[in-house]
């Protein structure tokens, strides 16, 4: 078994190699759903089914994919992302994808995002109710 910075070192090169502009077809089939991830989301691959097919296996399982790349600092996977990696997911499925379903289990996956988001603003950024302390007293 691949220890965890193993794991995680192939996920940061695919995500290179994609933006490269090279075709890491070649992963699409590899165990790790990171790895099958981050090679799917090769710009190159736009075009291609098996690609889009790996990405809409994973919205359906977003947080999966989440889990797979690592968490914090200590992942050079997730450096190339701007926000949580799944919404970069979610975005390729609903340009690649051709069928309503896919589509609908990327809009899923943002949606979930886009609620626990909003939901920690709620609870800890400051706001003028309460004085610029987070919550209120």
């Amino acid at each position: 078994m691949r220890s965890e910075m193993e794991r995680l070192d192939p996920c940061a090169e695919l995500l290179r190699i994609g933006e490269a502009g090279r075709e890491p077809r070649g992963w699409l089939d590899d165990d790790d759903p990171g790895v099958r991830g981050c090679a799917a989301l090769a710009p190159a691959l736009a075009a291609d089914g098996k690609a889009t097919g790996v990405l809409c296996q994973l919205a359906a399982s977003a947080r999966a994919f989440d889990r797979a790349l690592g968490f914090g600092g200590d992942s050079p996977a997730l450096r190339h992302f701007t926000g949580p990696q799944r919404w970069a997911l979610a975005e390729a499925v609903c340009v690649r994808a051709e069928k309503p379903r896919d589509l609908l289990q990327a809009a899923c996956a943002a949606r979930s995002v886009y609620r626990r988001a909003r939901r920690f603003r709620r609870t800890c950024a400051p706001s003028s109710r309460t004085g610029g302390r987070g919550r209120e007293a």
